[in-house]
């Protein structure tokens, strides 16, 4: 048995009645781990803030043959502006909703980890709503290139999912000018998008088809209106 110590991001949880809860904590160094928490919602003594959703909290756990029990835990970030506001609140369900349908428990993603983090954080800081899309964008992209199914670019008319290429050839899906520009773009610098006067119904557009590229390589079912009241 040892004991471990590591930051990590609630990603989920369950309640069980009145007092019982299972997290979903996507760790840096140990990737995803569930705990059983007992009593924690009538507890007085311990940090309950530490344990909701979107909390980037220092956690104190034991390991033995592949099981964790958790010893103690902190706040580290809890980012308060996104939570009390709606729209940061649905960006913030919708990355996290994400994570939960590719991480395999125990495989550690540092990389993905850090986009995470860095993610919430700038969704605590600021917001404007294209921006708040962009970076859904970009999200979705690093989650493309880190489970190793990028896509070639060969021209620039039609975005062939089921073969990973954007292509001039009559295959897939017509991309518009306005779609491919977002796309290079993303792909090369996303800060230059920032000052490109894209319209956001383009930037939807290019979110819907990596939605449907990861959906296809990754057999998941990622709907940005599932999280969005309005998208």
């Amino acid at each position: 048995m040892r004991l471990i110590e590591d930051e990590g991001i609630v990603i989920g949880k369950i309640d069980y009645g009145d007092s019982d809860r299972i997290i979903n904590v996507f760790f840096k160094e140990y990737g995803l781990i569930s705990f059983f928490l007992k009593g924690i919602k009538k507890s007085v003594k311990r940090d309950k803030e530490a344990v909701e959703l979107f909390s980037q909290t220092k956690f104190i756990f034991m390991e033995k043959n592949m099981k964790y029990m958790l010893k103690d835990f902190d706040t580290i970030d809890y980012f308060y502006n996104l939570k009390i506001n709606m729209e940061r609140l649905n960006i913030g369900f919708y990355i996290l909703q994400t994570l939960d349908k590719i991480l395999v428990e125990g495989e550690k993603r540092e990389n993905l980890y850090e986009l995470l983090k860095n993610s919430l954080g700038y969704l605590d800081k600021k917001f404007e709503l294209k921006e708040s899309y962009l970076l859904i964008l970009y999200f979705l992209y690093r989650i493309i290139v880190g489970e190793g199914i990028k896509f070639s670019i060969n021209g620039e008319n039609y975005f062939d999912i089921e073969n990973s290429r954007i292509t001039n050839e009559k295959s897939g899906r017509k991309i518009s000018k306005e779609e491919y520009k977002i796309i290079e773009t993303s792909i090369k610098n996303i800060k230059n998008l920032k000052s490109e006067n894209n319209e956001l119904r383009d930037i939807l557009s290019v979110i819907k088809l990596y939605e449907s590229y990861l959906n296809y390589h990754l057999d998941i079912n990622l709907n940005l209106k599932n999280c969005f009241l309005e998208a």
